[in-house]
């Protein structure tokens, strides 16, 4: 970790102890950060480059958002020169997806898509992401709902970030 830039914000460890990082200066990302906790991630929101969000209905807006984003990128047909890439990270995800599933109901009209368009818009960048430049990270398991339960094929790398047993469950394996 020691031999890290200080612009990069370290994720995780790779094979062999290998430092696994995000260059924020040589990189030149964007990185939208889900915190539904609202607590969990709010060191982010000091960062030039992040755009934080940590209510619901903010995290609905931006997802909505991020759909029209990809759409566009996509259609640039792989001419992504200058475009900046886009890093997605979501908190909680299983609960996040069902609390924006809770709350497109409270609003959803008759003639409206059953699934809340936030919800589409994350399933969207997890399949399409990569060749848009937009990198969707989980913390959290999809458990299935989203994009199915062949989701995590979508992913080039998955992190495991940290594990918390449950009281008196022993230690993990």
């Amino acid at each position: 970790m020691a031999a890290a830039r200080e612009s990069a914000s370290v994720i995780g460890s790779g094979a062999g102890g290998r430092v696994v990082s995000v260059d924020l200066d040589a990189e030149s990302p964007h990185a939208l950060v889900f915190d539904p906790k609202r607590i969990s991630h709010l060191w982010a929101k000091t960062l030039p480059t992040v755009t934080h969000r940590g209510n619901i209905a903010g995290i609905h807006d931006a997802l909505t958002g991020l759909a029209t984003e990809l759409q566009r990128r996509l259609h640039l047909d792989g001419d992504l020169a200058g475009v900046p890439r886009l890093i997605v990270a979501l908190d909680e995800a299983d609960a996040t997806v069902r609390q924006l599933t809770r709350y497109w109901k409270t609003f959803r009209q008759n003639d409206d898509p059953r699934t809340s368009p936030a919800v589409i818009a994350l399933e969207e960048a997890i399949w399409a992401g990569r060749e848009a430049r937009v990198h969707v990270i989980l913390d959290g398991r999809a458990n299935g709902i989203l994009a199915g339960t062949s989701a995590r094929e979508q992913f080039a790398t998955v992190i495991l970030a940290r594990f918390t047993a449950e009281p008196g469950a022993g230690s993990p394996p």
